[in-house]
This record gives C-alpha cells, structure tokens and sequence, in this order.
C-alpha cells in the first residue's frame, strides 16, 4: 500500500537495541574476566554458542544460567549472582546519541514504535528503568518469542502481531545480517550508522516529514 506522495506505507517502524539504542561494548565480560581471572576466548564461545543463547531463546531460566556458568568455570557459586551481571551491564550502558530524539520524532507521526532484540530478561528490566525503551509500546524479545534474528520466525511475530503487509514494517538494526534477514522476509530495513543517517532515510522514505520553514 503506498502512502503520502506514492511512498510505501509504513505502520509499524522496528527497532533492534544493542548497537542502535545504546552502544555494543564487552564491559559485562571484561568484569567478569578481572572479577574470575577467566580467557576471554573462553568467554567468547559462551556468549555466542553456549548457554547464553538458551536464555536469550528462553529455553533456561537466569539461576539455571547462573548455575551453569559457575559450573563452566569451576566457580562458587555464591559468588556467581545475577546483581554481578546486573552491575557490570548497568555500567555498560550509554544512549546512543540522536536516538531517543528521534524515536520521540516518530512517536508524533503516529506510527507504531516496536522492539526486536535478542536478550535475555534480567537485562530488559534494567532497560526499562533507565528509559530506554520509554518510546517503544510493543516488544517482541527473543527470550519470549523463543526465536533470534535472522531466523524468519522473528520477523514473523512482529507481522503476526500487527497484521499488516510485511512492506509496511521498517526494521533498523546495526547488524547487516539481521537487516538481510527482514529483507527475505518482506520487511523494508536500513543498516544503522547513526542518528542523523537514519533520520535522512526516515524523511526518504516519507515516516518523517521536513520540519516546516
């Protein structure tokens, strides 16, 4: 369906979190490599293939998480606690510069404003607190819909849930993967850069309009 001046409608407008509303960083690994004195190669396959990917699939709970990974790591397990996590990715957290404004931009135009993100719940409760997602009224987190971007399953929630045309649904996300994975799936999607890139590209595509003279 094509909206004012013959571009595509758009209903919904899609945003990732990590790299778009904040910054990406390892802050939460490297306090766990100086707390524990662990490799960070160690460290590495457990974020991306180990039992973090199951929480963020929510296919195991945070204790059953924290259990396992001071078991991993030959750790006691007291000392292993969720406020650890917590703290060190509380200090991680940045606003990524231009983005809050212009999600507050986007809320006066009407359209809806949803959250796609791989994460994991302990994090989203500290996200929320700190005004991250305050723009946002739906969240589709992978820990829920038990599915991680680029699986098209993902995607599918967000149609699902609006009903509408997969075109009409604008993703933005820094990795080119998961941007290559809304495309498959009939999403319009933009590799995030910055605040001011992607504002250009909102005003191109009609989801803002110029601000009058």
């Amino acid at each position: 369906m094509r909206g004012r001046l013959g571009r595509m409608k758009t209903s919904v407008v899609l945003f990732d979190a990590a790299g778009v509303l904040f910054p990406l960083n390892k802050v939460v690994g490297e306090e766990l490599q100086r707390r524990f004195g662990l490799a960070e190669e160690h460290l590495a396959s457990f974020w991306s293939d180990g039992l973090y990917k199951e929480l963020t699939l929510g296919r195991i709970g945070t204790e059953e998480f924290l259990a396992a990974f001071a078991e991993t790591f030959s750790l006691p397990r007291p000392e292993v606690t969720k406020q650890l996590f917590l703290d060190a990715f509380e200090k991680a957290l940045s606003p990524m510069p231009g983005v809050q404004e212009l999600l507050a931009q986007l809320k006066k135009t009407g359209v809806h404003l949803a959250l796609l993100s791989d994460t994991v719940e302990m994090y989203t409760d500290v996200r929320h607190q700190l005004g991250y997602y305050k723009h946002f009224e739906k969240f589709f987190f992978s820990y829920e819909i038990g599915h991680r971007k680029p699986e098209p399953e993902a995607y599918q929630a967000v149609i699902n849930h609006y009903k509408v045309a997969p075109a009409e649904i604008f993703f933005v996300d820094d990795q080119p993967n998961n941007v290559e994975g809304a495309k498959q799936q009939g999403l319009r999607a933009v590799v995030f850069t910055d605040a001011q890139a992607l504002e250009r590209v909102f005003l191109q595509e009609g989801i803002l309009l110029p601000a009058a003279k």
